[in-house]
């Protein structure tokens, strides 16, 4: 006996209390599977002796059908639980002997009266207890502190564990029958399900995989999902049990706990791992879009090396060209030269700004999905069908009287053009307080071989700053280049400064713009228009 009890005498405490050592001798050591509340280190679990007073008096309720009987029954054996946690406390604190060997003897008593009330048919349950009073008889006193957990220290035998005490858990609920909260108590400790599939979970994979694993496979997530479940339900458990759980709930908690932080351990590197992986793909698709960007920009530039050649090709004009240093130089020297196939391509250049300005972008866009999509393609394929020459032929011709009044030749066609202006008249704070309408008329002559050859609606200045400005609003925002009308008839304008109307250069100049617009007017037609 442990120093400090010697004075309790054992064989005079049993002799006064009556005791026979034939009444427990027959009592055999608890096996693995059974609940025991002296543990096989000598120590009290409080824990169990509560599991196994709960069941008795579950069985003095159900083997004694006379109240009196059975309420003597659960009134000796439930207290029982009581008895060891009085003795269990007072050798924990190191009490005084007198102390520790009274509430040894309320333990012997409670212990022989509910011993009476089986009348040798004891149930399973009591046998812990009187193993314990056995322990006792024989002067092994209970060592101090907590019972060890029933398990072994290698991990790697949690299943096997596991799997030993589920016939003990079974019984945690018994402490629930007089809870305030009976159902909770009740599903909380009803773990030896949850114990059985972790243990199966755990026999899925070795412990010692769990160490070097970087991945968070089936079976880790399984492991993880389990033992998390099984560890949230023995603390609820134990709660119901206060501060002396049962050892076998405490030997489960600590094994799910176990679990968990291993399998938490393989998912926390998982995650690492996978945030690295995730850097990485973000490192090589950055790099691959800085490749593509690249690659586009280098195709940009080589595009924009090339149109610039185009550009520069086209409006290249021949040294030798009677329109050198005129504005549209190289369109004129086209058509004088009969290249027609140059003068359509200077065009498709300046429509082509026109398809890539903004106006026409933002058609397209607010166009797109609706009925009216396709008119958007027609357009784009209308801007195909522009030129500049219809323009210059009406300015040739309205210019002619002015520079060439001698030219005229018979019967020149008279025209009259008559524009109303209006007139405003503000005050300091922008209102209008005066406002005039009038008539302005001029009047023009042109040759007659010309008049059917131009149109009247855009004749006259206002006519052609009017185009001039819808021009310039078609190709905001391009950034292509191109001629503008604006700049064929400057060049036209020049041409007619510095050649007679008798020069071989404007005879022919005429002749070869009167013939490009009947070359264009057929090549139109494939766009609709003539």
């Amino acid at each position: 006996m442990t120093s400090g009890y010697s004075t309790l005498k054992w064989a005079h405490l049993m002799t006064v209390l009556a005791i026979s050592a034939s009444s427990y001798a027959s009592f055999d050591a608890s096996s693995a599977s059974e609940l025991q509340v002296l543990t096989a280190d000598n120590r009290l679990d409080v824990g169990n002796a509560k599991i196994l007073a709960g069941k008795l008096e579950q069985i003095c309720t159900s083997r004694f059908h006379n109240q009196a009987q059975a309420f003597q029954c659960k009134s000796a054996c439930g207290g029982l639980d009581e008895a060891v946690s009085g003795v269990s406390t007072h050798i924990n604190r190191q009490a005084n002997p007198t102390i520790i060997k009274n509430s040894l003897k309320t333990l012997v008593q409670r212990t022989l009266q509910c011993n009476q009330r089986w009348q040798r048919d004891f149930p399973q349950e009591f046998k812990p207890f009187a193993l314990l009073l056995k322990s006792l008889h024989e002067g092994r006193m209970p060592q101090p502190g907590k019972p060890a957990p029933q398990l072994q220290n290698n991990p790697a035998h949690y299943a096997e564990n596991l799997k030993q005490l589920a016939p003990q858990l079974s019984s945690l609920g018994n402490v629930c029958h007089e809870s305030l909260f009976r159902d909770s108590c009740l599903k909380s400790c009803d773990i030896s399900t949850d114990s059985v599939n972790l243990a199966e979970t755990l026999q899925q994979g070795t412990w010692q995989s769990l160490s070097s694993m970087n991945e968070e496979t089936p079976w880790v997530k399984a492991l993880r999902t389990t033992s998390t479940a099984l560890h949230q339900k023995t603390r609820q458990c134990a709660k119901h049990y206060g501060r002396t759980p049962a050892g076998v709930l405490s030997s489960v908690q600590l094994i799910s706990k176990t679990v968990q932080d291993k399998a938490n351990e393989v998912y926390s590197r998982h995650l690492e791992t996978e945030k690295l992986r995730r850097e990485e793909l973000a490192r090589q698709r950055d790099a691959e879009l800085q490749q593509r960007n690249a690659e586009r920009q280098q195709r940009k530039t080589e595009e924009q090396h090339r149109y610039q050649q185009e550009v520069a090709r086209l409006h290249q004009c021949r040294n030798d060209s009677p329109f050198d240093g005129y504005s549209g130089c190289s369109y004129l020297t086209a058509i004088y030269d009969g290249n027609f196939q140059q003068a359509i391509s200077l065009e498709l250049q300046t429509s082509n700004q026109f398809k890539d300005g903004w106006l026409s972008k933002t058609n397209r866009e607010l166009a797109k999905g609706t009925p009216l999509e396709f008119l958007t393609a027609l357009q784009d394929t209308g801007y195909r069908a522009f030129t500049f020459i219809d323009k210059l032929i009406t300015v040739y011709s309205a210019y002619y009287s002015a520079a060439y009044p001698g030219c005229l030749g018979d019967n020149p066609i008279e025209i009259t053009l008559t524009t109303e202006v209006s007139t405003e008249y503000k005050n300091g704070f922008g209102s209008v307080v005066h406002f005039t309408k009038h008539l302005e008329t001029d009047y023009l002559l042109i040759p007659r071989r010309l008049y059917d050859k131009f149109g009247l609606a855009g004749i006259g200045t206002r006519g052609l700053g009017i185009s001039t400005i819808a021009e310039q609003a078609l190709k905001a925002g391009s950034e292509q280049q191109g001629l503008s009308t604006l700049d064929v008839t400057m060049g036209l304008s020049s041409a007619m400064d510095n050649y007679g109307c008798d020069s071989a250069t404007m005879r022919k100049l005429e002749q070869q713009m009167l013939s490009y617009q009947a070359h264009r007017q057929q090549y139109n037609r494939q766009f609709g228009g003539g």
